[in-house]
Parts: C-alpha cells; sequence; structure tokens
C-alpha cells in the first residue's frame, strides 16, 4: 500500500490500552503519541479526529488482543494492516523498548515499506481455527494427567510392564489398584477421575473436528489433502484451517517459510553452516499428536 500520501498511525495494542504514534504525510518523524483506553469508543473519536485532516493509514503487531482493532478500523473505514512481529526489523543493539518506541518504529517501518501483512482471517475461519486448537490444547492436558498418574504410581511402586500402556490391558490394570492408606486410596483416584474428564473432554473434541471436515468450505480442501501420502483426518483438517487459502503463497518455498520447515543457515565468506529446520513459522503443527482420530504423519512436503 502506498502510504505516502497518507498519515501513517502505528499502535501498540494491549489488553487496557492503544498507544498510537501520528506519522504526518513527508515527516520522518512521528507528530504526536497518544495513548487511548483499548475500547470501541476511544477508537473511534481518535479515528474521526484523525480522518479529520485528511486520508490515514493504520498498522500494528500481531499479538494477544486478536483483530478486533484491525476490524473496528476496516468498518469505520480506514485501512489497517497487521504485521507479523517476528518479521519486524530490530537495530543491533538498541535495548530499549518501550510502548511508545514500538507504535513510533511501527509507523516509520510501515512508510518505507519494510513490513511484512499477514492475512486476517474471517470471524468464521477464526473459530474453525480455534476448535482445532482448544484441542491441542486438551491433547496437552491428557498428556500431563497422565504424566501425574504414571508418576504417583511410580513413587508407590507400582510398575504395568505387561502390554503397552494406555490401552485396554493397562486401563484395566489401573482400576485394580488398592491401597492400604486411604489418602493415598483418594489421591489415586483423584488423579484417575482427572485423567478420565480430559479424554472425555477431548473425545468429543475429536468429534467436532471431524464434523468441521465434512462440512463447507473445508470439505473439499480436506479429501484433496488425504490424498497425500501421510495426510489423514486431524492433519488435513489442521492444515486447512491454519493456511486458510494455499494460494496465497506463490512458491511452495514460501508455503514452508510459514510453517517454519526450512533450515537454518549462517554462512559467510567460503563457509556454508546449516542447521536443523527454524520453526519460525506458525506454531502449530498439523500433527497435534493423535487422539479419537487417525493420526498422520507430517513429512513437511509441498501442499
Amino acid at each position: 500500500m502506498n502510504t505516502h500520501g497518507s498519515t501513517v498511525v502505528g499502535l501498540d495494542v494491549h489488553k487496557q490500552t492503544v498507544v498510537a504514534a501520528v506519522l504526518p504525510p513527508g515527516a520522518d518523524r512521528t507528530r504526536e503519541t497518544v495513548t487511548i483506553e483499548n475500547v470501541p469508543k476511544a477508537v473511534e473519536r481518535l479515528v474521526a479526529r484523525l480522518a479529520a485532516s485528511g486520508p490515514v493509514a493504520f498498522v500494528y503487531e500481531a499479538g494477544p488482543c486478536g483483530y478486533e482493532v484491525q476490524r473496528q478500523l476496516t468498518t469505520l473505514g480506514q485501512p489497517c494492516a497487521v504485521v507479523a512481529p517476528a518479521l519486524t526489523p530490530v537495530r543491533p543493539g538498541d535495548r530499549v523498548k518501550t510502548d511508545r518506541r514500538d507504535a513510533e518504529k511501527l509507523a516509520r517501518l510501515y512508510r518505507a515499506g519494510e513490513l511484512t501483512a499477514i492475512r486476517i482471517p474471517t470471524r468464521a475461519e477464526e473459530a474453525a481455527r480455534d476448535v482445532v486448537r482448544v484441542r491441542e490444547d486438551v491433547l496437552a492436558d491428557r498428556l500431563r494427567a497422565r504424566h501425574r498418574l504414571a508418576k504417583f504410581l511410580l513413587r508407590q511402586g507400582r510398575l504395568y510392564r505387561e502390554t503397552k500402556a494406555w490401552g485396554v490391558a493397562h486401563r484395566a490394570w489401573l482400576h485394580s489398584q488398592r491401597f492400604a492408606w486411604p489418602a493415598l486410596q483418594q489421591t489415586f483416584a483423584a488423579y484417575l477421575r482427572a485423567l478420565e474428564e480430559v479424554e472425555a473432554h477431548l473425545a468429543v473434541l475429536d468429534q467436532q473436528v471431524g464434523d468441521l471436515a465434512q462440512q463447507a468450505p473445508y470439505r473439499p480442501l480436506v479429501q484433496a489433502l488425504r490424498c497425500l501420502k501421510g495426510i489423514d483426518t486431524l492433519g488435513a483438517v489442521t492444515l486447512a484451517v491454519e493456511t486458510q487459502e494455499f494460494r496465497r503463497f506463490p512458491r511452495a518455498r514460501a508455503f514452508m517459510s510459514y510453517t517454519g520447515a526450512v533450515t537454518a543457515e549462517r554462512s559467510s565468506g567460503g563457509m556454508v553452516r546449516r542447521g536443523s529446520i527454524t520453526k519460525a513459522g506458525n506454531a502449530h503443527p498439523p500433527d497435534p499428536g493423535g487422539g479419537g482420530l487417525e493420526r498422520p504423519v507430517w513429512h513437511g512436503g509441498e501442499p
């Protein structure tokens, strides 16, 4: 977006406040920096005051506050870009970080075209993505519940060595455990109950993810992704909701950069050093760890 004829406003968005740095057209330094409440009415007043002097372009970094500010500004008819924090240039040796400096830096870098804007998901896309992500969270809860139960039994000298853990035979063995001390029995029952409650929650989420795979617009994409080796329902749904639109990646290399599945490199002169994959991309992998759905195997190939 060409912003040389517009006032660029860099925003540092937090839960309670928004810091706005105003960079006028043709200026190399911000004119003013204001702090407002992060509420729709305060944002609307700021937009009305700035837009009265001419066209305005807003920019802020993606973060835990989501896209509500961007959606409000778009509704008010103002262009607003949300940029990737990991791709924001940082000066070596710059050790001072404040909300004001962050907002001013965003305004200057956006005017210079040095920032990378991200794709803003629709509310429906964000809702579908959150269903898959909450399943990842519950999957991590199940792992913690299993560890707590297993470590408690280990402290009591109760080891299961017959078959694979957490299978049918192991479950029967767990339910057969009895302790002489009532406090130990109560502790064991609490750990086991916590595990079973998490597993019941996970089963419900598995069904919801499976239902999502059958709904538009994900059904055709999930069916196509399942044709790839190692990608089944769970992996296909995760890829679909996290990526949303594969056509926004001009090449396979761009998609691999988005996932972080590219190798690190520190080469200089005649020396070439390559390391492991960077993982500096989307933190939600296509394989959240299995469960009620089929567990896929992620090979890191082209989409």
